[in-house]
Parts: C-alpha cells; structure tokens; sequence
C-alpha cells in the first residue's frame, strides 16, 4: 500500500478495490501513460538504437543486418 501511494498520486495508477480487512487492494495503470511520456519514450529508443548501432558497428561493415531495437521504427524517429 505504501509503494503504490506515490504512483497513484502522481496519477500512474488508480485504486479500483480494496479490502482492509482482507489486507488486499488492486490497482489499475493509467492506459494514457504512454501518451504522456512520448517524447520521453522517444528520446530513449532513439539513444538505446545509438548505442545498439555503435556496438554492431562492424557487423554492418562486413554487410550483416541492422540490428533494431524494440519499438525503435526508423522511418518515424530517423
């Protein structure tokens, strides 16, 4: 209860049940977080498929693959 106080007060997560005397809650994540860090989110793929690229950097030389990191799309966020 006390770990989810801070997420639910900065509106990550919402109580939807609780039972004290079962010593039970449930929590529900805020579906729109995604929208609400995107740029965030963004700048961290982009910065991960940096590092991927510098570290592949002479497989591709030799002809292989690019190696794409999950979620990165280079067509939107080259």
């Amino acid at each position: 209860m006390d770990a989810m106080w801070g997420l639910e007060q900065a509106g990550w997560a919402v109580k939807i049940e609780e039972e004290l005397h079962k010593h039970r809650a449930m929590w529900a994540i805020n579906p729109t977080l995604p929208t609400m860090f995107k740029d965030y989110r963004e700048q961290v793929l982009k910065a991960k498929q940096r590092h991927a690229d510098y570290i592949y950097r002479h497989a591709y030389e030799k002809g292989k693959e690019r190696k794409l990191v999950k979620g990165y799309d280079p067509d939107t966020m080259e």
